[in-house]
């Protein structure tokens, strides 16, 4: 008997062990399940332009060139650290998209999954209040975007103005499809069709975003609201979130305006960081109140007359006001939404620069002045030429630079990133390089010596700029004036080529 107690016993302590591992690896991963059918500000981390607004979420308003982000408050685990898994998450979300027009407005929002909520440096327009210029695509931001976009941005490569895109690391869409669902005739049937969505339109949409940890598949859906769940997603891709996730994310949204303004809400949302979502009760929805039209109200109808007497009679007086402060502010250019450079303000730049003080004087050229600024609010170093007008450089001049520079991109070019003009003053932003132009480490007296693995490193650099100017870009771009003054270095000495530094 004894043997068979011992067995016994074995087997009791084997079960015993395997049940307290299995207890480890469940309570290793926490789960996180959360419903807001409408928002009274608990729970919800709130940050730019974002504000709680009669149980909705407000992220932007019409305000040019912001950004506003709500985060849960709370980290979520996606992933095991034990077994190194990814969670299968889902998450259900209503919003609500108002522009200007239905064909012109904001730049959209975006469902985010980020490892910290404030975002330093994060820029509006493209970039969606989440990354800048300098850090897009670098695989530490560890950023998921599912992004709703409503203006087409050619640098990032969008596929038009009303799209569904799924981001990684970058505001360039690893997969993108225009806004809409699949429907089909019939449960046997193998025919689809789609309907599209107009984001812009004020319609109240219903989103759907589901990832299988196991068979790693991102699953998007959307659709108005109180519609069913579309039973073929809009986007269905395979996507190994593993190096991308750190082990507690934050989830949550974000919105930006450029030029153009909108509206964008958030009015209830659902997420589970381990398995399906729970249901929205949409019959607690807050309410979206469009702003009626001014030209349908009776009030408008009724004054028109007086209105129009009144301005007849302060026409003259208008006019002259008006020429000064067009003269006074920034006006908005015809070719401004060509070339979608950020506009920066002149008295942003101005503060930045501290009132163009000689002390952060960077150089002087033929074409103007160069200094050194910091965003007050970012703290984003920039290099900001001011152009001279004794230069002869003009208006025309200025905007060939602006067409001809701004949409390159490229590692080996010093990278254009945007602009600003105040009463006939004309300003280029560009990316900061500490360590100058080659021409001040070679015949400077700054008492470096560049090693030949340095600059060998650096001609390699500057092959590689020409080479794109004069081949690899959509259009030829001949720099005719490379000298050792146009290359500039940046703080790991690689080369870039330019010509805004002396």
């Amino acid at each position: 008997e004894r043997p068979e107690m011992k067995l016994t016993l074995t087997l009791r302590c084997a079960c015993l062990l395997f049940i307290l591992r299995i207890s480890q690896q469940v309570s290793a991963q926490e789960s996180t399940s959360f419903v807001f059918n409408g928002f009274n500000g608990n729970n919800i981390s709130l940050s730019g332009a974002a504000r709680f607004d009669r149980g909705l979420i407000k992220l932007t308003n019409s305000t040019t060139r912001q950004f506003g982000r709500a985060f849960y408050s709370r980290l979520v685990q996606v992933k095991d650290s034990n077994a190194q898994v990814v969670s299968s998450f889902s998450t259900i979300f209503v919003f609500c998209i108002s522009a200007m027009t239905k064909t012109l407005g904001g730049h959209g929002m975006a469902f985010v999954m980020a490892p910290k909520q404030g975002l330093d440096g994060a820029f509006p327009s493209q970039y969606f209040g989440l990354l800048n210029p300098s850090n897009d695509g670098n695989s530490s931001n560890h950023l998921l975007v599912v992004e709703f976009d409503t203006v087409q941005d050619l640098d990032v490569g969008d596929r038009d103005d009303n799209h569904v895109g799924i981001d990684i690391n970058s505001m360039r869409s690893k997969y993108a499809e225009t806004a809409g669902y699949w429907t089909t005739q019939s449960k046997a049937s193998h025919e689809r069709s789609k309907t599209v969505i107009n984001l812009k339109s004020e319609e109240i949409i219903q989103a759907w975003i589901e990832y299988d940890g196991r068979s790693q598949v991102l699953n998007v859906s959307i659709a108005p609201v109180g519609s069913p769940h579309p039973s073929i997603p809009l986007l269905s891709v395979s996507l190994d979130l593993l190096n991308v996730f750190e082990e507690k994310m934050y989830a949550g949204f974000t919105a930006s305006t450029g030029i153009l303004v909108g509206t964008h809400r958030v009015l209830a949302w659902s997420f589970n960081s381990s398995g399906e979502a729970p249901a929205l009760d949409l019959s607690l929805l807050p309410s979206v109140f469009p702003v009626p039209s001014l030209y349908s109200t009776r009030k408008f109808k009724e004054g028109i007359g007086l209105t129009i007497l009144i301005l007849f009679l302060g026409v003259c007086a208008l006019v002259g006001l008006g020429l000064y402060r067009r003269s006074q502010r920034e006006v908005v250019e015809d070719w401004e939404l060509e070339f979608g450079l950020h506009r920066y303000g002149y008295k942003e730049l101005q503060k930045a620069t501290k009132n163009f003080s000689d002390q952060e004087l960077l150089g002087v050229g033929g074409f103007g002045r160069v200094y050194r600024g910091v965003l007050p609010m970012s703290g984003v170093e920039l290099a900001v030429k001011r152009l001279s007008r004794e230069s002869g450089q003009g208006e025309r001049e200025f905007i060939a630079e602006m067409a001809s520079t701004g949409r390159l991109r490229h590692r080996n070019l010093v990278q254009l990133l945007g602009w600003s003009r105040c009463r006939g003053e004309l300003l280029l932003v560009y990316e900061y390089l500490p360590n100058r132009s080659l021409d001040k480490l070679l015949h400077g007296n700054s008492g470096k010596v560049l090693r030949w693995e340095q600059r060998h490193n650096i001609l390699k650099g500057i092959a590689a700029g020409l080479h794109y100017l004069h081949e690899g870009w959509e259009q030829q771009v001949l720099h005719r004036d490379v000298k050792s003054s146009n290359v500039h270095l940046d703080a790991d000495m690689n080369a870039k080529v330019g010509h805004y530094l002396t």
